[in-house]
């Protein structure tokens, strides 16, 4: 009965599996990525840090093993295949197989963290996926060399899954581990002095686990476990052997209640479960697949990039995928075949219909003149009007009010004091030189209360037309042109709308500082 009630509080565990009454499948941890893993901790005395983010705090020790990169350890050996690689999961993902593995779960931020330590340090290999932001990972010395084979396997016991364990100090993580490595020997030997092998486990298992003095490893021999001692002393007097008068070897094994017997492993099929990619936004997929066929355009459900088009199209209204899908319908009329980078023409598409969304709102808020600034050449314009919409591209559409209104509020106190100063020499800094009566038309733009830098792109531009002898201007007497000046006026912004301040005003400059953007992670969590 004992045995019966111990079986199962070591095959049902309090994990997310327990909970829905099922087992939780032994894991089978590999020598070679194992050894590497301690091998991290080789230049432990090396203060070395690194940051999650470009030019962020490097606050995360870099040759350091926390319980976070034990359990990711031990869950990427989980969840990879016979060949140790991880294929098309997200950070989410792994947290999830960790959720329903381990009794206590890790907090996301420190799975990446550990991850990230882990591709610094060679442990692992990860390739992004630009379109869908997933990833593949790949367990480095997971395969040995020399056979092309996985390294030596042994079956974990899944305490390594319980509380109990991650509530261990994680020296005691660490020599439960690399005694799995050591049951079939007939003696579990651990020297107490630097014999100079390179991996770290094996040598000066102080120095291993990071202990002072032999007082602190009996302390961790000590560990009792539900009433049951986690290792056994296997020395006379539970003491550790002598040479010279000095402590020279710790011999001593895993209580066997903490270890599994299974010597016939294979390859390891049996205790491997790789994450199944999981079916994504059912909703808006089966709308997409319904209003294609609607549209005539049902291949695009085949296409490569269907599910990045998904992903993309999650988000944004009905009435902007009817766009995209119109937009689609058409390429396919115009050319025979769907777009081949149908997740960029998607992506384009939504870029354009939000930047038109944004200029209409800017017009409205009578900020048009800030966006494409009146006194610049075209050229110049369209280069502002592109920084604006690529800079308001980063905030959320509910934003782009409250952004809007800031500016119209900060642009009207430049207007106030405008109109209480302007005169008729804010328009006279630019002239035709006598190619039109310059009086009259100055005249006219002050009594009309047209902008002064819009006035100014006039004459220059005027100016300009001028040396072109095939211009109409050309070829017009003095009068006309006046005449052609006045009826151009007529169509200028006024000082409200394009008030002088535009000349100095920087519109980016005045959001980006009033409503700082927040910084993003790059990997950005492994999507």
């Amino acid at each position: 009965m004992k045995n019966s009630i111990t079986r199962t509080r070591w095959t049902i565990l309090k994990n997310q599996l327990g909970l829905q009454g099922k087992e939780t499948i032994n894991v089978v941890v590999n020598y070679l990525f194992v050894n590497a893993f301690f091998n991290i901790e080789r230049e432990y005395d090396k203060d070395i840090r690194f940051s999650l983010r470009k030019g962020g705090d490097a606050r995360y020790k870099l040759h350091h093993i926390t319980s976070t990169d034990i359990c990711v350890m031990i869950i990427l050996q989980k969840i990879c295949d016979v060949r140790g690689k991880i294929q098309n999961v997200s950070l989410a993902d792994i947290c999830q197989a960790i959720n329903q593995y381990f009794e206590k779960p890790c907090c996301e931020t420190q799975v990446y963290v550990s991850l990230q330590k882990f591709a610094k340090n060679k442990l692992i290999i990860w390739d992004r996926n630009e379109l869908t932001g997933r990833i593949d990972i790949w367990l480095n010395h997971y395969i040995d060399p020399q056979t092309d084979k996985p390294g030596h396997l042994v079956v974990a016991h899944n305490f390594v899954f319980s509380k109990e364990f991650a509530e261990l100090p994680v020296a005691a993580q660490k020599l439960y581990i690399s005694c799995l490595f050591r049951k079939y020997r007939e003696m579990q030997s651990f020297p107490l002095f630097n014999n100079g092998k390179e991996d770290i486990q094996w040598n000066n298992i102080l120095k291993f686990l990071h202990l002072s003095d032999t007082s602190q490893l009996k302390k961790i021999l000590h560990i009792c476990i539900d009433g049951k001692p986690l290792f056994y002393i296997t020395t006379p007097n539970n003491d550790f052997k002598k040479a010279a008068g000095k402590y020279c070897i710790a011999e001593f094994k895993v209580n066997p209640d903490f270890t599994e017997q299974e010597n016939t492993i294979g390859n390891g099929v049996h205790y491997h479960q790789p994450i199944k990619p999981r079916c994504k936004y059912k909703r808006i997929k089966n709308y997409l697949v319904a209003r294609a066929n609607n549209k005539g355009i049902g291949e695009i459900t085949q296409h490569k990039h269907f599910p990045v088009v998904v992903q993309q199209l999650r988000k944004v209204s009905r009435k902007v995928v009817d766009v995209v899908l119109n937009k689609i319908r058409d390429e396919v009329v115009l050319n025979g075949k769907i777009p081949f980078e149908l997740s960029k023409f998607v992506k384009t598409t939504i870029i354009e219909r939000r930047d038109g969304f944004i200029l209409i709102a800017a017009k409205e808020k009578k900020l048009q003149h800030f966006v494409r600034p009146v006194h610049l050449d075209y050229q110049a314009q369209l280069q502002t009007e592109y920084r604006f919409l690529e800079l308001l591209r980063r905030y959320r559409f509910n934003q782009i009010q409250e952004i809007f209104i800031a500016a119209q509020h900060k642009i009207n106190t430049f207007v106030a004091k405008e109109l209480a100063n302007c005169g008729l020499k804010d328009y006279q800094y630019v002239s035709t030189s006598g190619k039109a009566f310059d009086h009259v038309v100055e005249a006219y733009a002050y009594s009309k209360g047209k902008s002064s830098p819009a006035y100014q792109r006039l004459i220059l531009d005027f100016n300009a037309a001028l040396e072109d002898c095939s211009h109409v201007l050309y070829n017009m007497s003095q009068k006309e042109r006046t005449n052609w000046l006045l009826d151009r006026v007529d169509e200028l912004p006024s000082i409200k709308e394009a008030p002088s301040a535009i000349r100095y005003f920087d519109l980016n400059e005045f959001i980006l500082s009033t409503f700082p953007l927040q910084p993003t992670d790059q990997l950005s969590h492994p999507a």
